[in-house]
């Protein structure tokens, strides 16, 4: 792991895990404002920047309103780049393939996950499939919450996408989107966000 700039000098090659951004607002959508209520740093931040609560959000109303001007955006939303060391990566691993890669590199992927993700912080049940073909990102927090109560399973990621929104977020994210392409190149970039 890279921890300083003479780790990155004395390295061979660098990699990082990269989640597409889309599905990274979905997942922080769910899990701090339909799962963990009351999440109070991205709480506080949302109510000084928006000037209300996210409580009756929806997906649609958090990325286009909040998910910009990320130097006064909570951390969970500024993109991933930002979070990088400076340096040159080799390749991005992408989710679902980090088991793959992860076994490859070091053996044994269960291994890797048992020592640096011991225990998930938002360990939260998703359905497998869903009849919502996208209509979500128009649903507001706390209605899913009751439906993830009643389900005991949130919906899967796929329920929120929608393509007006997926553009808004690459116009938003473009610095991400721009850091993979030139790792992969335009034409064998793999895609980053599902739906």
């Amino acid at each position: 792991m890279l921890h300083d700039n003479e780790d990155i000098k004395m390295r061979d090659a660098s990699f990082f895990v990269f989640r597409g951004s889309y599905d990274r607002l979905v997942s922080t959508f769910i899990n701090k404002f339909v799962f963990s209520s009351w999440h109070p740093d991205i709480f506080a931040n949302y109510k000084r920047q928006m000037g209300s609560t996210p409580v009756g959000a929806t997906l649609r109303a958090f990325v286009t309103n909040y998910c910009h001007d990320f130097g006064a955006r909570a951390v969970h939303v500024v993109p991933q780049k930002r979070h990088l060391m400076p340096a040159y990566y080799d390749q991005a691993i992408i989710p679902p393939r980090v088991t793959l890669y992860a076994d490859e590199m070091f053996g044994d992927a269960d291994a890797v996950a048992a020592k640096f993700f011991r225990s998930r912080v938002n360990a939260a049940k998703y359905a497998s499939t869903s009849n919502d073909e996208g209509g979500l990102v128009h649903c507001e927090a706390p209605e899913l919450r009751e439906r993830y109560l009643a389900d005991g399973v949130a919906p899967p990621n796929e329920s929120f996408f929608n393509n007006d929104l997926l553009t808004n977020v690459k116009q938003a994210y473009q610095e991400d989107y721009l850091m993979i392409e030139n790792i992969y190149g335009a034409q064998q970039r793999p895609e980053v966000d599902r739906g």
